[in-house]
């Protein structure tokens, strides 16, 4: 069973590129099309160095989940650094942003509420340095409807998501996703009342 949950360094890069490239593969949102360009996008990157890693580990100290967040001051860098939102900030993120992305499970642990335990780790790491927090996600997707039970705002963009374009092929819309600051403690209050055990089994370990 996974007991702790960690920063992620660049010392696990190949097992986070691993778990990346086993859950996407399971994904029921999208399909891969092309599996050498997909493994390049799943390669530990610039941003995996310079934003925020989190990642669950079993007994091995493998990682089975893993959530990645970059902050990001304006709509330019963050528009250049994550394509889908280009064209899409304004009027619908204030700045400074956690950007959340890859979040990924091993099929494994589906439904384990993992990735919700993740996103409360990040949202308590950031919840007083940044004024939103977005991402993108498919179009009425289980988490789809977990973040909008937990207040995030959605806006639709096209089928395929510009870095996915030449590797996969998408069942529903993507939508960006936005979480103002003033529902951030209620977001962290939800996701600490319906996985408080998860969370007390698996506390984040800061070295």
């Amino acid at each position: 069973m996974p007991n702790q949950a960690i920063i992620v360094s660049n010392t696990l890069a190949s097992k986070i590129e691993a778990l990346r490239k086993t859950s996407y593969h399971h994904s029921t949102g999208f399909k891969i099309t092309n599996d050498e360009e997909f493994d390049k996008y799943c390669q530990w990157n610039k941003k995996d160095d310079t934003g925020v890693v989190l990642a669950i580990l079993n007994e091995h100290g493998d990682p089975v989940s893993t959530l990645r967040a970059n902050v990001y001051f304006n709509n330019q860098e963050h528009e250049k650094n994550n394509p889908g939102f280009a064209g899409h900030t304004e009027n619908f993120i204030t700045y400074p942003v956690l950007d959340m992305t890859f979040a990924a499970t091993d099929p494994s642990y589906f439904k384990s509420g993992f990735l919700s335990v993740l996103r409360y780790y990040m949202y308590v790491l950031h919840r007083h340095t940044v004024k939103s927090i977005t991402g993108q996600v498919v179009k009425e997707s289980t988490l789809f409807f977990s973040l909008q039970k937990l207040g995030y705002n959605f806006k639709e963009i096209d089928k395929t998501r510009p870095e996915f374009e030449n590797s996969t092929k998408t069942t529903n819309k993507w939508m960006l996703t936005n979480l103002e600051n003033e529902k951030f403690d209620t977001a962290i209050e939800r996701l600490k009342t319906k996985y408080k055990d998860t969370i007390k089994m698996i506390p984040l370990l800061i070295n």
